[in-house]
């Protein structure tokens, strides 16, 4: 239940995969500068390279990070390099308004002879920002992206809308919330997808006592390539489709100045499916769609003392999870195939 009580204290922020590379990065050193070095760790060498770097231009700014880490373990003839950059360009238009250009190229690559230990993407996109009130944004960008993974080059469009809202006052109530969803079709064959939407509502009561309710809804789609013996080709693509949906609830009751109540709930209904987009006559599972469904419930609730040099906290928790697991078919399998 502990990392209950953090979710509750910390509402998680919306990110998405595909696209993190083109949102606005985070600081990466603190300061306007650049670092490097490396270290022994008893046989491993470890390198980094690190670097963010922020300059008017042309009635902007122009911001470039760069994110190193490298290992290499020489007894073993092993090598891995993790390399993030990040270039980012942003200048008024009007009132409210920004235009944005960003690139980035990602590069991860280990020296063992594995297709899955490589990956490259290199993009570019450019859009607007706007942003009408220091509680509210909102920004669009459209553009391309490169993708090298298991020896397989693929170029295609990307997009990703993303917004935020934070500490909105209505009447006793904060708001806060988070949106963003990003398209990459990297080609005919794969496109994957993101939506996470979360927001919550909070209010502070006389007296200590505080309410938040919260709900949070995230899709992910991944269209990738895999190998399973048995097809025409040596790799098929496999997709995994996942929704996750989420309510929940922080209650903090303040009985007295010693005295205090809590509540902690949350319900979670997901469903997770897999399926190939060809099938083959040796491998049944390539004909099937298999789907998980789970329904979770997360309750705490504690009762707490507190004196001048004492606290004292009582509590008791409830977690409970349900799991269907089900097999339909999707490429003409018959029902004495499905249920052997």
């Amino acid at each position: 239940m502990f990392y209950t009580c953090l979710w509750f204290l910390n509402p998680p922020i919306v990110t998405a995969q595909e696209s993190l590379p083109l949102l606005e990065q985070p600081p990466i050193l603190g300061i306007n500068g650049i670092e490097f070095g490396f270290r022994k760790q008893n046989v491993t060498f470890e390198f980094i390279g690190n670097a963010d770097l922020t300059t008017p231009v042309v009635g902007g700014f122009l911001r470039w990070t760069n994110h190193y880490r490298g290992s290499s373990i020489p007894s073993s003839s092993v090598d891995r390099d993790d390399q993030s950059s990040s270039l980012q360009f942003e200048a008024p238009l009007a009132s409210q308004f920004h235009g944005l250009v960003r690139g980035s190229w990602l590069l991860t690559q280990d020296s063992r002879a594995s297709g899955l230990n490589s990956l490259q993407r290199l993009n570019g996109a450019a859009g607007l920002a706007y942003r009408p009130a220091p509680v509210f944004h909102i920004e669009g960008l459209a553009g391309i992206e490169s993708t090298t993974q298991l020896g397989i080059e693929a170029t295609g469009p990307i997009a990703l809308v993303k917004a935020g809202l934070n500490d909105l006052q209505l009447d006793l109530w904060s708001v806060r919330g988070s949106a963003l969803a990003d398209w990459h079709q990297l080609d005919s064959r794969r496109t994957n997808l993101d939506v996470d939407v979360r927001t919550d509502v909070m209010r502070s009561i006389i007296g200590g006592s505080a309410l938040r309710l919260g709900a949070g809804y995230t899709t992910l789609k991944r269209e990738y390539f895999t190998t399973v013996e048995g097809g025409a080709s040596p790799l098929t693509v496999e997709g995994r489709l996942e929704n996750r949906f989420t309510v929940d609830a922080d209650l903090s009751y303040a009985a007295s100045s010693v005295v205090t109540f809590g509540v902690l709930g949350a319900l979670q209904a997901n469903a997770i499916s897999r399926s190939f987009q060809e099938s083959a006559a040796l491998v049944p599972i390539r004909a099937v769609k298999r789907t998980l469904g789970e329904f979770l419930l997360d309750l705490e609730g504690r009762i707490q003392f507190d004196w001048a040099s004492a606290r004292l906290q009582f509590g008791a928790a409830v977690y409970s999870r349900d799991e269907q697991n089900l097999v339909s078919p999707v490429h003409g399998i018959t029902e004495e195939d499905l249920e052997s």
